[in-house]
């Protein structure tokens, strides 16, 4: 495969990952935990109803975007899944929209044995009402049935 080919290949696998991305309406960040540096796409800003050129870059600016009664069990959940090494969920409301709630799912990266970035996705929560699964159970929450086939939050 020619360099102009692979391009072309790489150009239409990020078009193909932004639509996807677009329709699932999914924000995606990227956490440099030693630097602290934190990266946010246009459809977490938008989501989180931040202008552009105004987010901090930062952890701390993300903890200002979470609801104040929220931010204390996302840090220790992040905490938590850091020194366990498991994947990162969380569901939260934001600060300027306690209305609003977000799902923040990730996974964290080491090197040499220190957590060292952390990358992952942020769905915006739409109103939820109680789903039927094909197994005849209304999940509330997530079905831990064995028999159950779905997995759903509701």
């Amino acid at each position: 495969m020619t360099t102009d080919e692979l391009l072309t290949k790489i150009d239409e696998l990020q078009d193909r990952l932004a639509l996807a991305l677009d329709a699932a309406r999914v924000g995606v960040w990227d956490w440099d935990i030693t630097n602290d540096h934190l990266y946010w796409d246009s459809r977490m800003k938008q989501m989180f109803g931040v202008p552009d050129g105004l987010f901090g870059s930062n952890y701390d600016s993300f903890a200002k975007c979470v609801h104040p009664d929220d931010i204390g069990a996302v840090n220790e959940t992040v905490k938590f899944c850091l020194a366990n090494r498991v994947p990162y969920s969380y569901e939260f409301r934001l600060a300027a929209a306690p209305d609003r709630k977000i799902i923040g799912r990730g996974m964290a990266y080491y090197k040499d044995g220190q957590p060292s970035r952390m990358v992952g996705v942020c769905i915006q929560v739409e109103n939820r009402f109680p789903m039927d699964c094909p197994m005849g159970h209304t999940h509330k929450h997530i079905c831990n049935d064995e028999t159950c086939t779905e997995r759903k939050l509701y």
